[in-house]
């Protein structure tokens, strides 16, 4: 579960209802094998956006401005029976930005063409993965918190 010093969430007060627009998270994670597990739905079929900007920072919707040096997320999303749809772990930097200090473009970014239903996108930290593309039978990581040293995350959902 994400331990959050600060989980904000815009347009959403908890878990994630039908949106429209940007829904932004942001939080820490304590330990290297947490697990955010972040529900939404859709009401028509959409072209869903996610992106972090926890790794090389930048500033979400909202202006919320996250400083670089972050984890390297993974980004997960699963449908409404738990089967894994795609993931990204970062590495475009034609797409995010890059960490000044590494140069690394780590943050996250996917779209998706989503039918009306409910879904939900994991957050964890790179090198943790489903452990078999089914959400109800956890991650490779799971016990092993020290395996990287995260810190927080911000990531942006968008459709509409």
């Amino acid at each position: 579960m994400l331990r959050a010093a600060r989980l904000a969430v815009l347009l959403a007060a908890a878990g994630i209802p039908a949106f429209a627009g940007s829904v932004v998270f942001q939080g820490v994670f304590n330990e290297d094998d947490d697990v955010a597990l972040l529900p939404f739905s859709i009401t028509a079929t959409d072209l869903v956006t996610i992106e972090s900007y926890g790794y090389a920072g930048g500033t979400a919707p909202g202006g919320i401005i996250a400083p670089e040096g972050g984890f390297a997320p993974n980004a997960i999303l699963f449908d409404s029976s738990g089967t894994e749809i795609t993931s990204n772990q970062g590495g475009d930097c034609a797409i995010t930005g890059a960490d000044s200090v590494t140069g690394n473009c780590d943050d996250p970014y996917f779209q998706e063409t989503l039918a009306a239903g409910s879904y939900t996108l994991a957050l964890v930290e790179w090198d943790n993965t489903t452990t078999d593309g089914f959400l109800p039978n956890g991650f490779n990581q799971t016990g092993n918190p020290g395996f990287i040293r995260g810190q927080r995350i911000i990531l942006r959902c968008h459709h509409g």
